[in-house]
């Protein structure tokens, strides 16, 4: 049986030794059913984790955020951010990129499901990572949250579904 787990982190992520431990564990305890679903950003612990999931020959489900394109629920009043010389962040083709992207991608990433998630949070400036396991505990997932320098992860349970019984 599949056993999804959600990796997500700080795009300001370094720390691969724990990130590696993490999926490490997580292969011998599920080995070929493991699927590590991250959010697909080319730099921190996505990147990181994809890295040394296919070093370890683990199946990835990368979700990319659509940085160039707005959806129907985003604000009629201009809300588009210009993106900086050098953004590698928020690839696209377009100079201005919608920031709703990123949290329409966690909904996806939350709303596919998982068993848990693991994230790896920065001290500072971690409010993708911050959404995707608000977004993910919402949706009945689990996990651990590891920050640098922090030890042990801290765990979060999942929340009840809104609308559950």
């Amino acid at each position: 049986m599949t056993y999804r787990v959600i990796l997500t982190g700080s795009r300001w992520w370094t720390q691969s030794i724990a990130i590696r431990a993490v999926l490490g564990d997580l292969q011998i305890e599920h080995g070929g059913d493991l699927v590590v679903v991250h959010g697909a950003c080319p730099t921190g612990a996505d990147a990181l984790g994809d890295l040394i999931a296919d070093e370890f020959g683990i199946r990835r489900d990368p979700f990319a955020a659509y940085w160039d394109h707005c959806a129907p629920i985003c604000p009629r009043k201009p809300h588009r951010k210009m993106r900086k010389p050098g953004d590698v962040h928020h690839p696209g083709v377009l100079p201005d990129y919608c920031p709703g992207a990123g949290p329409r991608r966690n909904l996806a990433m939350a709303e596919r499901g998982a068993r848990e998630f693991v994230a790896f949070a920065a001290a500072e400036r971690s409010f993708g990572t911050a959404n995707m396991i608000k977004l993910a505990r919402e949706h009945g997932i689990g996990g651990r949250k590891w920050v640098p320098g922090g030890g042990a992860p801290v765990l979060l349970p999942a929340l009840a579904r809104r609308g559950a019984a």
